[in-house]
């Protein structure tokens, strides 16, 4: 993942670690610097076997179908031309970051997505790479349902939790369902933006 051009550097040297250590293991990059200059991965071939452009998941589980079962070797640019909906997504794997509850202790920002998506143009934001910018976000319960279980991993008194959505609660009927929710789980973050 290439979140932002401040990444790219990283994304780069990981990559030729990562070819380094299993050669034949094709290499996929995504994110918002790949979705606005997938150029800067191509020119790259000998680290990038792939870039993907806008949401990814549908296009990686295709990719990586095709690493297993073989076939014609699909475009080193893809589009992903079908948005995912969040609720389409499996509950967010928070079980796997348990190994990190004793290092983290109480002092960690969590942080999480509800929502994908911003139609707005603006021209400071990275959101604009993607082809489909519409806001789209999980159910209000399955939202709140998400943070129960976060809570169960890394509890959320005490804590601040940031909500990582490019434009949260766009829509006044979902927010408004979603933090009257939220008010009625007990779930108490220290401090929640």
């Amino acid at each position: 993942s290439c979140y932002s051009s401040y990444d790219f550097t990283d994304t780069v040297e990981t990559a030729r670690r990562a070819r380094a250590a299993a050669p034949a293991t094709p290499i996929v990059v995504g994110g918002y610097h790949a979705s606005a200059r997938p150029e800067d991965f191509t020119s790259l071939p000998e680290l990038f076997d792939f870039v993907v452009v806008g949401d990814g998941e549908r296009v990686l589980a295709e990719l990586a179908q095709w690493a297993v079962e073989g076939g014609p070797r699909p475009p080193t640019v893809r589009v992903a031309d079908c948005p995912v909906e969040p609720s389409e997504l499996p509950p967010y794997p928070f079980r796997l970051l348990e190994r990190y509850r004793t290092t983290a202790g109480g002092r960690t920002k969590l942080q999480i997505n509800l929502s994908r998506g911003c139609p707005h143009e603006c021209t400071f934001c990275m959101e604009r790479a993607k082809p489909d910018r519409r806001w789209r976000a999980l159910p209000p319960e399955r939202a709140v349902e998400e943070l129960r279980r976060l809570d169960e991993v890394f509890p959320l008194a005490g804590r601040l939790l940031h909500v990582t959505d490019p434009l949260f609660g766009m829509k006044a009927e979902w927010r408004r369902e979603f933090l009257e929710r939220l008010a009625a789980s007990g779930l108490r973050p220290r401090a929640m933006w």
